[in-house]
């Protein structure tokens, strides 16, 4: 399965290093193209948004989307993972799990887990 996913502030990035070899695409503008199912990993901006390049992205791509995980930072209170679980009721796909700033090693094997899985 295509792990796709966005990465403002580096910790998404991290988190996508620890997890190993899987096929990764990283949306930068919002113009990528996907043409099989991928599960999405979004992090927040502002207050509870999504960034206007993945709402652009899933413009365009929502018809791959199999499933959204979520990044955040617990500090938010209910705007935790907000992006995610937006984009999860928007398009009627689950939201797989939600993990704080780049993830721990049990967040790690948890995704990679849900990744064997759905693949």
């Amino acid at each position: 399965m295509l792990v796709v996913y966005i990465s403002k502030t580096g910790k998404i990035d991290r988190f996508i290093e620890k997890i190993g070899h899987f096929s990764t695409l990283k949306i930068e503008t919002g113009d990528e193209v996907v043409t099989q199912q991928f599960i999405l990993i979004a992090g927040t901006i502002g207050f509870g948004e999504v960034a206007p390049e993945l709402k652009t992205f899933l413009k365009n791509n929502h018809k791959f989307l199999h499933a959204v995980v979520g990044s955040g930072n617990k500090n938010w209170g209910s705007l935790y993972c907000a992006a995610a679980i937006k984009i999860a009721k928007r398009f009627n796909v689950p939201l797989l799990m939600k993990f704080e700033s780049a993830g721990n090693t049990h967040d790690i094997e948890e995704f990679k887990k849900i990744l064997k899985e759905v693949s």
